[in-house]
């Protein structure tokens, strides 16, 4: 068993990045990019290592619900990875000058 440690570090800085980019533009295109970057691709990797889990398991594909139903949750990678496709068009997004 590895330890998944990227979502652990990920979210606090994701979180506090877009918590930043309310008050800071600099934050808001500087840090939250590039958190919300990380965030996507530890989505997508997490996502492949998941479809990946389920095929390994006893059966691999003969019993694909099995496997989806009692295996890693596939899609619980694809939502951090939707976080961070949120953080990266949040990033795109610019205030009015006021």
């Amino acid at each position: 068993y590895k330890a998944q440690w990227t979502p652990v570090v990920l979210t606090p800085l994701l979180m506090a990045s877009a918590a930043g980019a309310l008050k800071s533009r600099r934050i808001a295109t500087t840090a939250l990019p590039i958190v919300s970057a990380l965030a996507l691709a530890d989505g997508a990797v997490g996502f492949y290592y998941h479809a990946r889990g389920i095929v390994r398991r006893p059966g691999g594909l003969k019993k694909p619900i099995y496997n989806t139903r009692y295996g890693p949750p596939i899609f619980a990678p694809l939502l951090f990875a939707a976080c961070g496709f949120i953080g990266l068009m949040a990033s795109l997004l610019r205030r009015e000058r006021q």
